[in-house]
């Protein structure tokens, strides 16, 4: 019996040090052109440049957001827009390179348009972009999130992500819903205190205190029963005055947690992330996807001790919420939903990954596997009752075998000896 022990241990032990190596980043082939991807061409005058460069800056190794905007333009073929411009980003990875993050904000056909770009390690390169698709896919609330070749003053700056802002106009037309209010948690009395080790986002008083922001409705919107009731509902689901069920659509946001847990994007899901659309047809909010920062998981969400119980467990705990929640999740560990999905991407795949090892010199083939890693970790957490008490079975089994085998041994060594003795 003690060699199957040991085999079974064996195996855990490959299966656990196995899942925690880093990850293995396969051979990917640098063939990276620039004319590839759509060109976003900057004009930024020197002293502009000049400013940003300076603000971006840590002074001591301490770090100071800005808000300060300049003026900028952006060509477009034969036309030339005027902009706004600013530096982009709450922490020092987005400053830390020569792609600054940058959000820009222009009047196109008399609309307000505001897009962020960013070197694509902020948003963990593919990751984010398979986030979003997958979300389009499943017919979830979305950001446009696409890579394109900067320009600016005419000479190429890099490639860059090219992230939509929740402020567009037509950002309900394209998730095939009514205009509504999208709300988020304002994150002022997060920062600075977030930089530091200590989490402040389990700190009552900075949850509590959070303003309730729009990114869409203007001034005289505010003032309208779709809005005032929006911020009303999520105010009072924040101070427990009101069930899950009568502010959430429990199967979309089921469906989000499930695709959070595929793409292992629970940081999505920190409070001062979570952005939220209030449906008017239906009076619930919906979760609309943000900031995955995507990697491999080792629990579920629902289950992540990372995540601010004080805005969380009143979800997690939900009994229909978890109806709906393990069935998305049954749905989405099946490899042929990855494999499908893959195999639809796969020419822009392949050519963002060539850009990315050519351009970064890092290659991140590995994070389309990650999520097949992901898929095990949700199958177990579904089957783990099945598999222990398959386990034990096992376990069982063998212990009855052995103990049998031994009682034959022991037998038939008695009759050895009672034969051997009579002999004599």
């Amino acid at each position: 019996m003690l060699k199957y022990w040991k085999w079974g241990l064996l195996a855990i032990i490959l299966t656990v040090v196995i899942y925690n190596l880093p990850p293995f980043y396969g051979k990917v082939d640098k063939n990276f052109s620039q004319d590839d991807f759509r060109r976003y061409d900057l004009i930024i005058s020197d002293t502009v440049i000049h400013k940003m460069d300076s603000l971006a800056k840590p002074v001591n190794n301490n770090f100071t957001f800005s808000k300060a905007w300049f003026e900028a333009k952006i060509v477009r073929g034969h036309d030339t827009i005027e902009a706004n411009i600013r530096l982009k980003g709450d922490k020092i990875d987005h400053y830390d390179t020569e792609l600054l993050s940058l959000r820009l904000k222009y009047k196109l056909n008399g609309e307000k348009n505001i897009v962020s770009l960013q070197h694509p390690k902020t948003r963990t390169y593919i990751s984010e972009w398979i986030f979003h698709k997958l979300l389009k896919q499943e017919g979830l609330p979305y950001l446009n999130y696409d890579f394109v070749s900067v320009y600016v003053n005419n000479k190429f700056k890099g490639l860059y992500a090219e992230e939509e802002h929740f402020s567009n106009h037509n950002i309900e037309e394209n998730w095939n819903r009514v205009h509504g209010p999208i709300l988020k948690f304002e994150d002022e009395k997060y920062w600075p205190a977030g930089l530091s080790w200590e989490d402040p986002s389990f700190i009552p008083s900075i949850y509590q205190e959070a303003e309730i922001s729009s990114f869409n409705y203007k001034k005289k919107e505010r003032n309208s029963d779709v809005y005032k009731t929006a911020v009303a509902l999520l105010n009072d689901y924040r101070n427990g005055q009101i069930p899950v069920n009568q502010i959430f659509d429990l199967q979309i946001l089921a469906k989000f947690y499930a695709l959070t847990d595929l793409v292992g994007g629970h940081h999505g899901l920190r409070w001062i992330n979570t952005r939220y659309y209030f449906n008017p047809q239906t009076n619930l909010f919906e979760p609309a996807g943000f900031d995955s920062n995507a990697t491999r998981i080792n629990s579920l969400a629902i289950h992540d001790k990372r995540l601010n119980p004080a805005h969380q467990s009143k979800i997690t705990s939900n009994p229909e919420f978890l109806k709906h929640y393990y069935h998305y999740l049954s749905i989405y560990s099946k490899k042929k939903f990855l494999d499908d999905f893959y195999q639809k991407h796969d020419s822009e795949l392949n050519l963002y990954l060539e850009a990315f090892s050519d351009q970064f010199n890092v290659d991140r083939s590995s994070l389309k596997s990650d999520l097949y890693l992901n898929q095990w970790v949700i199958f177990y957490n579904l089957n783990k009752k099945v598999l222990f008490t398959g386990l034990f079975l096992i376990i069982g089994l063998i212990v009855f075998l052995q103990i049998k085998k031994r009682r034959r041994r022991n037998k038939l060594k008695l009759k050895t000896d009672l034969k051997s003795r009579h002999e004599d």
